[in-house]
Parts: C-alpha cells; sequence; structure tokens
C-alpha cells in the first residue's frame, strides 16, 4: 500500500488499514474470499472483481453501516479514494466567510451504488441530487438507496447524454456543489484495464472532454446569473488532464484549484472551481503530495561502512596474530592511499589495531586508477621513444569519459591545486574487531557521498589485491 500515507488525514483508513483477519472473524462472505500469503498474512486478490466488490460491501457494512449491493459486470468503488474525494469538498466548503447550511450536492454519474451519496448522507445531514445514463446503475442505485432508507436525502434521477446542469438549477433546486467521477478514456482509446461497463470507463474524448464540457457549461451558466453556490467538482485519472483543465479554467479566469488522491497504489486527482469572489486563499486546502510528504534526502555526515575478514586474505592461517595481519592490511590501504593525487592525507590518530585518516581531494584518481596507470605508461614510452619531429609534452591531460556529472580531469605532472573545488573531505577509521578489519568512511557534505562511495569500492580491491606473507613478518 505504497500511497496510502497520502491519504486524507480525515480518511479513517488513514494510517489505519481494515484488518482483514478481523474482518474474515466477523463476516463469512468476507472469510470466504480471504487466503494467506507467503508471509502469512490474511489478504484477498485485488485483481478479482467479485473479491473487490465483497472488500467494498464489507468496509461500508463493518465501519458506516451502509448495505449495497453491487451487480456484476459494474465498476467497483474503491472505498478509501471515494472518501478523499468527499474529505477534500468539506475542505473546500471551509474556504468561505460563512458556514453553508442545508448542503445539497450533485453526484453527477452516480454509479450502481451511489457511493458518494451514501458516504456524503452517512458523514453529514447533506442531501444529495445522483445523476446516471446507464439503466442498470439507475436501478441498482435506487435500491441501494432504499435498502439503507435514505429516499428522503438521496434523489437519483435518471438522465440522457443532453442533460445539463441548467435543468436541475432552472427546477428551484439550491446547488452547493457538484462532483464527478467521469469515464477516463476516449471511445477509440483501448488501453484501459479497468473493469465495468463502456459507458462507465470510455466517453468521446475522454475526460478532458467530459470536464471541459462541465466547465464551459458551468461559465455560460454564471453569465447567465445561474451557478451553484459554491464549487464545481471533478476527479481526474490523470494528471496531464488538469493542466489542459486549469488552463482553460484561466482562459475563462475561473478560479480553480487541484489535488491528489490516493489509496492503496492507486492515484487520481481532482480539479474544482468556483465563481465565488469571496473565498478565504489561505483555507485552501493544500494537501501533502507525494514529493512533499516524501522524507526529504539527510544532508548530514554520511558513513559508508565495510567489513573485510580476516580469514579472507590471502596468506592468512590460524598461525597469525590477527593484530600481526590487520597492522600489515592497514598499511597495505594506506600506502595504496598516499599513491593516489590527494590533496591531503594526515593522520588523525594511530593506535594499535585502530587508524583515523584525514583526507582531501580536488580531484578522483581512485576511479579507473588502472586505466590511468596504462595512460601514464603508454606517454611515457612515447616520451623516450619520440623522433626530432614528434613532440611529447610532459604535460598530458588526458579526461575520462564518463557521464558529465563524474568526470574527472587528470594532469599528469602538474602539481598545481590552487583554486580547485574540493570533490571529497572525509575521514576512514580502519579497526581490527572480531578478526574483521571494519573500514568506515564518513563525510560531511551530501556532494561528497558518491565520490566517498567510490574510494572505499577502491579501498575494497585493494585489500582483495593484498597478499600477507607469514615467513618475512613476525607471527
Amino acid at each position: 500500500m505504497a500511497l496510502n500515507r497520502y491519504m486524507h488525514p480525515r480518511n479513517i483508513y488513514y494510517n489505519s488499514p481494515p484488518s482483514f483477519a478481523q474482518l474474515a472473524e466477523t463476516y463469512s462472505d468476507f472469510a470466504e474470499i480471504c487466503f494467506t500469503n507467503p508471509n502469512g498474512k490474511l489478504t484477498i486478490d485485488f485483481k478479482d472483481q467479485t473479491s473487490l466488490a465483497c472488500l467494498t460491501k464489507t468496509l461500508l457494512k463493518h465501519d458506516f453501516k451502509l448495505d449495497v449491493d453491487i451487480p456484476a459486470n459494474r465498476l467497483v468503488p474503491t472505498l478509501s479514494l471515494r472518501l478523499n474525494y468527499i474529505h477534500w469538498i468539506e475542505d473546500l466548503l471551509s474556504c468561505f466567510p460563512k458556514e453553508f447550511h442545508n448542503v445539497h450536492g450533485v453526484d453527477i454519474g452516480t454509479g450502481c451504488c451511489a457511493v458518494y451519496s451514501l458516504l456524503g448522507c452517512r458523514l453529514h445531514d447533506w442531501i444529495f441530487t445522483a445523476l446516471e445514463v446507464d439503466e442498470l446503475n439507475y436501478q441498482s442505485a435506487i435500491s441501494n438507496v432504499k435498502l439503507n432508507s435514505l429516499e428522503n436525502r438521496i434523489s437519483v434521477i435518471k438522465v440522457d447524454s443532453s442533460y445539463g446542469l441548467k435543468q436541475l438549477i432552472q427546477s428551484g433546486s439550491d446547488i452547493t456543489f457538484t462532483m464527478c467521477n467521469p469515464p477516463f478514456f476516449d471511445e477509440n482509446d483501448n488501453s484501459s484495464s479497468e473493469l465495468g461497463t463502456t459507458v462507465e470507463v470510455h466517453t468521446p474524448g475522454g475526460e478532458v472532454e467530459f470536464v471541459s464540457s462541465l466547465i464551459n457549461e458551468s461559465h455560460q451558466l454564471h453569465l447567465e446569473g445561474l451557478a451553484v453556490e459554491a464549487w464545481y467538482t471533478s476527479m481526474l485519472g490523470k494528471k496531464s488532464s488538469s493542466v489542459t483543465l486549469l488552463q482553460l479554467c484561466r482562459d475563462k479566469e475561473i478560479f480553480s484549484t487541484f489535488t491528489q488522491l490516493c489509496q492503496g497504489n492507486t492515484m487520481r486527482w481532482a480539479i474544482a472551481w468556483t465563481f465565488r469572489k469571496d473565498i478565504i486563499f489561505q483555507k485552501i486546502p493544500k494537501l501533502p503530495t507525494r514529493q512533499e510528504a516524501s522524507p526529504k534526502k539527510s544532508t548530514g555526515p554520511k558513513a559508508f561502512k565495510q567489513s573485510f575478514p580476516l580469514e579472507a586474505i590471502d596468506g592468512w592461517s590460524s598461525n597469525v596474530k590477527p593484530i600481526v595481519l590487520a597492522e600489515h592490511l592497514m598499511n597495505h590501504i594506506y600506502n595504496a592511499l598516499t599513491q593516489l593525487k590527494m590533496s591531503k592525507i594526515e593522520f588523525v590518530s594511530k593506535i594499535p589495531c585502530c587508524w583515523k585518516i584525514f583526507i582531501q581531494a580536488q580531484e578522483n584518481t581512485w576511479v579507473h586508477s588502472r586505466r590511468r596507470r596504462r595512460e601514464l605508461e603508454r606517454h611515457k614510452f612515447l616520451s623516450d621513444n619520440s623522433c626530432e619531429s614528434m613532440e611529447v609534452s610532459t604535460n598530458v591531460e588526458t579526461e575520462v569519459c564518463e557521464p558529465q556529472s563524474k568526470r574527472a580531469r587528470i594532469s599528469i605532472g602538474d602539481d598545481s591545486t590552487d583554486n580547485c573545488i574540493l570533490i571529497l573531505e572525509c575521514s576512514i577509521v580502519m579497526q581490527l574487531t572480531k578478526n574483521c578489519l571494519s573500514t568506515s568512511l564518513t563525510c560531511k557534505r551530501a556532494e561528497h557521498r558518491e565520490a566517498a562511495n567510490s574510494l572505499l569500492m577502491y579501498i575494497k580491491g585493494k585489500v582483495h589485491s593484498f597478499t600477507f606473507h607469514p615467513a618475512n613478518n613476525i607471527l
């Protein structure tokens, strides 16, 4: 459930997902679709429409005391996503100076469950007009409203594609807001993997055309002196659609806003627009986006660690004292570091079994070091065998062929390091710990981390190439 942490904070499932084990104990129908996954947790098949329908029905019953029937081959509403949408509308209604009373919402395309209307009535004392074009969805919505004895607060109306908000407003209804979960896909788009009938997921021009017509209609109604009290809203299946629709609102000088709605592994977006001029802009809801809610990358000290078992060192034997082998290995590493073109390398402390070294580098000379060594040898050979007609500079400059952000410029024979920027500043601690040489590189600056990690890989290579000769050393 990667996106659950981005849910609306008032969503009852925010940081508190439903317990499938508890639901299975309480509802036998739900228990029948459950199984135990390899991690030992009870779950369901989220790709199976029958299982999804059972989950939605069970949650509506358990958490909201709502009973619904969901016909086969119809879209199954994901409950958390619908709750996010309703809570966002609650926030939008709070953006005006006066509190709204007798809130009346219009659900455009209510679906078989009339789930927005049912939830809105269960959470608040709102009333709803639910519009539906599909006959089966219309009949199912009426049945579900009656099943919960909400006929006096929810009116389900069968409409055709020509029906608009003007007819509803002219009927004398005072509408506070509209909401809509439009068909996301164009009628010629076969990429949809959503369950449901064609009328539920496809429409000419897709969601952009559908919502654009709502914006244009609402603008015309505004010019005629007809409008809802507060907000027009719609859910969107693609973030790119919001760019087009927000631009349409700007072109018509309509105030608009949008948000993201997250649950499970699904993300949706929503747009809202209004013709009211008394908006309290500070109250416009700004839910955390995925980027804003993501933990920020640490900019503090970072340690890169590697342990080298002494038993894996070439030349090791049980007769060798660990402290002796560790000292020779640390000396081997230190000598390798001194061969690199470091700006500074110095001991901070040097006691038996623990060395601490401080280094600074203005260029990366440890990546592709063998390539550089061959390059030096090649230039030396050319210099020694040059003809009078061939001039070989003792200052040969080569450039490692890497991505631009990782390039390191090597100047052979040039010891000048003035006015250069450090690419690495870190401390290296090597100490004997339980027959292992523990090596740690710690850098304070985030931009030095890549260089520190690559230097540790260089040290690792040097350790693997080290051979201990006990015959030549005191055991």
